[in-house]
């Protein structure tokens, strides 16, 4: 009685543990995209802007 006692405990947390490693990384993917989203925006959203920045000064003369 005590072995198989022992054994379900150890599939059981087994089991548990293959069901927290996988959200683990589901978690870190979801991270992962998230963060490459945002420094994808980011680098999109600043290069606009020093284009419309130099546009601006080279429609002024400024650059010359």
């Amino acid at each position: 009685f005590l072995l198989v006692t022992a054994y379900g405990i150890s599939y059981n947390a087994s089991e548990e543990a293959l069901v927290l490693n996988k959200q683990i990384s589901n978690i870190k993917v979801e991270h992962y995209q998230c963060t490459n989203r945002t420094e994808n925006n980011y680098v999109l959203g600043t290069a606009q802007v020093f284009q419309a920045l130099d546009d601006c000064l080279e429609g002024s003369g400024l650059l010359y």
